[in-house]
């Protein structure tokens, strides 16, 4: 999970100050800084006392003008501001928590995150980060619940009522293989207010649901038809193949609140976006639409174009 911030104001202390914080935060947030493993079990477990975290400093002639719109993932610009550790073999390999701050020509900066999505969620990752932006300008947030007792499972497991998550879904669509043959682009669609309302009527036009919210109504629209909570026919129908895509509501996530003391960011976006991933982002700028941002194979990424320009 990787995340990159282009803050267009910095200082000569900058990396020091966000070095010394990261090393308070990390006082609460421990699990960061260690390594995953394996239990007598064979159960993933992380081991506090092995590992550290990777503080990358760089510095470019560019001016951060120059890295373009962080929102639609460019690998060879992630591959320069998110630090990966090129000696990684497996997966018992990879850092939990790796940091590069990237200084600029101009005085700006970008800070590049990344944080393995096996320790954290959107939620609980920008609750790190904002803890450790408050940490930086002086702060003292609340620390972090550790305790993980209340997410033990029953011994055995005890299920009530249907779970869908994990139903398999024929690949009618050959998704499969064009992730194979074609070669994978990123994009960014942009759904204004009107164009939400207008999924949002034909959601509703049957009488069937009383209610659809904003990131229903858009991720009804997923390429790949990842289920979604939205009972009943949507404009989803129109559009849906099967496969699996996975919804980050990075909308809904506090990220302008990341202000590590050179004000908030002037950009925010996502490293990169594996193929199963669909990652929402708001419009910015005062604009109150919804960004998405996703991976397909070229073939399906036009003809999803076209289908959403059809809403």
């Amino acid at each position: 999970m990787q995340t990159i911030y282009a803050c267009r104001t910095s200082s000569e202390t900058t990396v020091d100050v966000l070095k010394q914080s990261l090393a308070k935060a990390l006082v609460h947030f421990y699990p960061l800084a260690g390594a995953i493993g394996l239990d007598s079990e064979g159960r993933f477990v992380v081991n506090c006392s092995k590992k550290s975290v990777a503080f990358v400093e760089a510095i470019t002639n560019c001016t951060i003008d120059m890295i373009g719109d962080l929102r639609v993932p460019d690998p060879d610009t992630s591959r320069k501001l998110v630090y990966m550790d090129p000696n990684i073999k497996s997966f018992l390999d990879l850092p939990l928590l790796t940091v590069q701050v990237t200084k600029f020509r101009c005085g700006g900066f970008t800070l590049g995150l990344s944080i393995s999505h096996t320790m954290a969620d959107g939620i609980s990752g920008m609750t790190f980060v904002n803890s450790w932006a408050e940490i930086t300008r002086g702060g003292s947030p609340a620390a972090p619940f550790h305790g993980r007792s209340y997410l033990q499972a029953r011994v055995p497991p005890i299920h009530k009522g249907p779970y869908d998550d994990f139903v398999q879904m024929a690949d009618t669509s050959d998704m499969e293989s064009l992730y194979e043959k074609e070669r994978n682009i990123n994009r960014m669609f942009t759904f204004s207010p009107e164009k939400i309302a207008a999924i949002k009527k034909a959601a509703l036009a049957d009488g069937r649901l009383r209610g659809c919210s904003t990131f229903s109504a858009v991720a009804a629209l997923d390429p790949c038809g990842h289920p979604v909570q939205v009972q009943g026919p949507t404009p989803g129908q129109l559009f849906r193949e099967p496969g699996h895509h996975h919804t980050l509501p990075h909308h809904s996530l506090s990220f302008g609140s990341s202000d590590f003391g050179w004000g908030d960011p002037a950009q925010f976006g996502c490293g990169d976006v594996a193929r199963e991933l669909c990652v929402f982002l708001l419009e910015g700028d005062g604009k109150k639409g919804i960004v998405v941002v996703m991976a397909l194979p070229i073939s399906a990424m036009n003809t999803f174009q076209e289908l959403v320009d059809q809403v």
